[in-house]
């Protein structure tokens, strides 16, 4: 027997946001974009590929990886920008016996943001 693997996004809608930006927003004020979380699953397990922006999404995240009825085994962060793993503490609580992984330059550049708060105060 073969098995599949499926592929399922989980959509996150775009947010206002205020940034300290020295230029005045667009029309409609500053967004986060649109984006997705990625579910890489067999039949029973599965392997997420970045967590969600806000807290609030990765709570919708939660859910929806819950929902699916997958046993969450890994999550896979791809870069170090806060929003690919902000809620991956978030997931943890709720997938206790999953992973979280990243390379070596992802993890080097995450520590660096949590020892200057960079992007934090950019994106509040």
């Amino acid at each position: 027997m073969k098995n599949k693997l499926s592929i399922d996004t989980f959509d996150i809608p775009q947010h206002a946001i205020k940034l300290p930006l020295p230029i005045d927003p667009p029309e409609g004020g500053w967004t986060w974009p649109y984006s997705t979380a990625t579910l890489i699953s067999g039949d029973k397990d599965a392997v997420l590929i970045d967590t969600a922006p806000t807290l609030s999404d990765c709570e919708n995240l939660v859910n929806w990886l819950k929902a699916s009825g997958k046993a969450l085994r890994t999550i896979y962060i791809t870069h170090g920008h806060l929003d690919h793993y902000i809620g991956a503490s978030i997931i943890l609580e709720h997938f206790p016996n999953a992973s979280l992984v990243a390379t070596k330059a992802t993890i080097e550049f995450m520590e660096q943001e949590m020892e200057t708060g960079r992007e934090r105060a950019m994106w509040g």
